[in-house]
């Protein structure tokens, strides 16, 4: 009877677990690190999502994407790669003072296949 009583005694049983031991690992919540102005102002979750949020649509509100929220934004994407291409274009048109055409029946007009921005450049 000594025997089962060692084997039950409290030293025996493992100890009580710990609390950070029972607890589950819960993944970290995904946070939007840019609300909308509006979502910002009212201290809500925003998600982000463009050109309309959802709580602003939810209430039809006008979406106002702060600063942090548009530098967020793909820059693989076909649609903004267009616009560097116009904004290069657009500069080296200001700096050599050309005028460029403003409607595409004109460009048919030129003999030179190429566009006014391959003129500029030497050959």
């Amino acid at each position: 009877m000594n025997e089962q009583s060692q084997s039950h005694s409290p030293s025996a049983v493992a100890p009580p677990a710990t609390p950070t031991q029972t607890q589950t690992t819960r993944r970290p919540l995904k946070r939007n690190s840019a609300a909308c102005e509006r979502c910002r102002r009212r201290k809500q979750k925003c998600d982000g999502k463009l050109p309309s949020c959802g709580p602003c649509l939810l209430v039809q509100a006008r979406c106002v994407p702060s600063d942090r929220l548009l530098i967020r934004v793909d820059p693989n994407c076909q649609y903004v790669q267009a616009m560097d291409r116009l904004i290069l274009l657009i500069t080296a048109t200001k700096t050599k003072n050309l005028v460029v055409p403003k409607t595409s029946h004109i460009m048919g007009a030129y003999s030179d296949p190429r566009l006014p921005s391959q003129m500029m450049a030497p050959d």
